[in-house]
């Protein structure tokens, strides 16, 4: 689905990645690794189109990313979602009207105009709340919600408006481990069961080898490792954390 091929950035001289390789299956759960500063989200931001790169290719079943224009880009930005840390979300909202705002952009032009959603549009958003654990929540203003509760209520907004990708930087930060777990297993569940695509930055690596069904290692400002379905050998773990 993805390939990377040579990929190198720099930042007023610096060298922040250098030939970064890499190949992502559809409805892979993706989790790049590493000490701090390694380059990590970094590399999540090129992937997801949010930074430019300066050397080499990011592909997409065969089509040259670098080579899209900006209208082509935008088009891809809305099958593919960047969350960094907490999503951006309105405290006055519930989470049912949050999720639902996901759909705006699908709705025909006289129910934009008089604000109304079908009957449809509300069972879809519910459908995404209860597949992120959150349909007796529904009706919560998201200021009420817990940290992990509001983050997996933005998901759900981003997976209602079609997204297939799922670029997550750091999506546990701040969060109690009951709670980061939560978010994790449901992630790892729409992998499993929707087939969405997550790739994704958290620093715990504990909770990368339970969830995760690759691992991709950042050591010395490129991949040093790249394994799927399975732990880190003790040896892999002092390349990407010497």
């Amino acid at each position: 689905m993805i390939t990377v091929r040579h990929l190198g950035k720099s930042i007023k001289g610096e060298t922040i990645l250098r030939d970064v390789n890499l190949h992502i299956e559809n409805g892979e759960f993706v989790v790049f690794v590493g000490a701090s500063g390694s380059g990590k989200s970094t590399l999540l931001r090129c992937l997801s189109l949010r930074d430019s790169w300066d050397q080499g290719t990011v592909m997409l079943d065969g089509k040259d990313l670098g080579e899209l224009n900006g209208f082509q880009k935008f088009l891809l930005k809305r099958k593919w979602a960047y969350l960094a840390e907490q999503a951006p979300l309105n405290p006055n909202r519930t989470a049912h009207k949050t999720v639902l705002g996901g759909l705006w952009d699908k709705f025909p032009l006289w129910r934009k105009l008089t604000g109304r959603a079908g009957v449809d549009d509300h069972v879809l958003a519910m459908d995404y709340l209860e597949q992120v654990g959150l349909l007796d929540k529904a009706d919560n203003k998201i200021s009420t919600l817990s940290g992990g509760e509001k983050q997996r209520v933005g998901i759900a907004r981003e997976l209602v408006r079609g997204a297939k990708v799922l670029f997550l930087d750091d999506p546990v930060a701040g969060l109690n481990p009951q709670a980061a777990e939560q978010v994790l297993a449901g992630l790892r569940s729409l992998c499993a069961e929707r087939g969405v695509t997550v790739i994704s930055t958290f620093p715990q690596l504990e909770w990368a080898e339970k969830y995760g069904t690759h691992l991709v290692g950042i050591a010395d400002k490129t991949v040093a490792v790249d394994v799927k379905n399975r732990r880190l050998t003790m040896r892999e773990k002092q390349i990407i954390f010497q």
